[in-house]
């Protein structure tokens, strides 16, 4: 389980995607899956866009990269 491509949302409007390598792995009902904090991931974004602290933005799981 490798990074995870997150969607920055602000308004309705793309913003950016970020790779995120965080996250703990987790058994549950016997499937491995990776669970993540929600204030981390805040961090994260905040860290990466300092631009966004403050105001209201969305996080978004992405299966689809934007950039390579």
């Amino acid at each position: 389980m490798g990074k995870v491509l997150l969607d920055i949302m602000k308004d309705d409007r793309f913003v950016c995607q970020l790779k995120y390598g965080g996250g703990r792995k987790q058994n549950i009902d016997g499937k491995i899956i990776k669970v993540y904090d929600v204030e981390k991931l805040k961090e994260f974004v905040e860290e990466c866009r300092p631009s966004l602290i403050g105001s209201d933005y969305r996080i978004c799981f992405s299966d689809n990269a934007v950039l390579s």
